[in-house]
């Protein structure tokens, strides 16, 4: 089973970046899994690349959202409700870009003969602010949503991987989130 995760945000804005940040830290932690890892950050487009060329059979992605709970499952399926269709376009996103990546992946998977199954996995923010540091509650709610996702697939060797690593996961998205940071402050 070929998977591909994708994690978006952009890492200037606090927990916008998570998703990217995130991915970025499974690389060393999933080395060795069969999984392809892709911390996009802002290029959203690269969405339309991974899912037309790279013939995954499942592939998550990974986004902050505005909802009210501390993350949201989706998964985008033929018969999948015209009104969750419409929700996730519509979602509010804090995307800086005219069509946000959840945009483009619904209004795109539909046009793909033999896709694969996508999950979308939001999680809820905390902080949207230009170098707002990153809040520990936002990375819990990506870090138990993912877990969750993984249960879903069943998805355990994986799963298994990621839960013997999730301090390391953590650190590395901090140290990761530190590093942007003082790079933007001595470009200034």
């Amino acid at each position: 089973m070929k998977i591909g995760i994708i994690g978006v945000g952009n890492v200037l804005f606090g927990d916008e970046g998570l998703g990217t940040l995130f991915v970025k830290c499974l690389e060393e932690v999933l080395k060795n899994e069969k999984v392809d890892l892709h911390p996009l950050g802002i290029e959203v487009l690269d969405i339309l690349h991974i899912l037309y060329m790279e013939n995954y059979d499942i592939v998550i992605l990974i986004d902050c959202g505005k909802i009210d709970k501390e993350y949201i499952i989706y998964e985008i399926r033929d018969d999948i409700e015209e009104r969750i269709i419409e929700n996730l376009i519509n979602l509010e996103t804090f995307s800086s870009h005219s069509e946000s990546p959840i945009q483009i992946l619904i209004k795109s998977i539909f046009l793909k003969e033999n896709r694969p199954k996508v999950y979308i996995l939001l999680f809820k923010p905390d902080r949207i602010d230009l170098l707002s540091p990153i809040s520990e509650r936002s990375l819990e709610n990506l870090m138990k949503g993912f877990t969750k996702l993984l249960e879903i697939l069943d998805l355990s060797e994986i799963l298994d991987k990621f839960l013997k690593n999730v301090e390391y996961v953590k650190s590395c998205v901090i140290r990761e989130f530190n590093l942007q940071y003082e790079y933007l402050q001595e470009s200034h």
